[in-house]
């Protein structure tokens, strides 16, 4: 999620909340944002994704997105607002009267911002990038299209995203090295570690020696609770080695 962090740190001090306990809580409310709702009630504005889309030709569109009709309903019984199977963002205004919906194809997108009006102050910050969803070195998963990616984390040279993809592959951390242009999936959204997953992450950082014995001496807990620690680790290699 991109947040104004500047905001969350002033509630912090309100609260007497650390630093870490609000990073905790801003990639929760991302994480709670992103959860679809029952396609049968997606009916009114208020239940439907706030859209602000930045368009490459530099200008701008603005409507409530109802990318969810296309949706079939996942495993859990809801269908997501934005998964990795979209194309285009669909916008309708949703004015009194016969509104038509007006798509958007990713690749024409710069970046756009989703909120629910009930919710304004929580806004996430999206951007298409090529992306291949698969761990490690197993079989790419690499759609012909640019995926609408939720940034969650913004370091000096890596950017972690979420990817919803509530049919197959469930929801999927995502990294991308500055410059490269592409990103790649690492970790799911749970954080869950076993060995497996272990092995996929040394795949994934194999170009980062100094990624492995942070790796295998993970903390099982930490990234539960924030798999994007992973990344805040890797940003400092990078920024070392330079």
């Amino acid at each position: 999620m991109y947040f104004n962090f500047t905001r969350y740190f002033n509630m912090a001090m309100k609260f007497n909340l650390s630093v870490k306990a609000v990073k905790g809580l801003v990639i929760f409310l991302s994480f709670f944002l992103l959860t679809g709702l029952p396609v049968v009630a997606q009916k009114k504005s208020s239940d439907l994704f706030h859209t602000l889309l930045f368009l490459k030709n530099d200008s701008v569109a603005e409507g409530y997105l109802r990318n969810y009709l296309g949706h079939p309903s996942g495993p859990n019984g809801l269908a997501s607002q934005i998964t990795v199977l979209d194309s285009c963002m669909r916008l309708n205004t949703m004015q009194k009267g016969f509104s038509k919906d007006k798509k958007y194809p990713n690749r024409d997108i710069d970046s756009m911002y989703t909120w629910y009006d009930q919710y304004e102050a929580f806004k996430l910050f999206w951007v298409p990038r090529m992306a291949n969803l698969a761990y490690g070195n197993n079989q790419p998963v690499v759609y012909d299209y640019p995926l609408m990616l939720n940034v969650i984390y913004r370091g000096k040279h890596v950017t972690g995203y979420v990817a919803d993809d509530n049919y197959f592959l469930g929801r999927r951390c995502l990294f991308e090295i500055k410059g490269t242009g592409h990103a790649k999936a690492f970790i799911s959204v749970s954080g869950k570690l076993n060995s497996k997953r272990i092995g996929t992450l040394l795949d994934d950082f194999k170009d980062y020696p100094e990624m492995a014995d942070y790796i295998k001496n993970l903390d099982k807990e930490a990234v539960k609770k924030n798999p994007f620690v992973i990344l805040e680790f890797l940003d400092k290699v990078i920024d070392a080695a330079l």
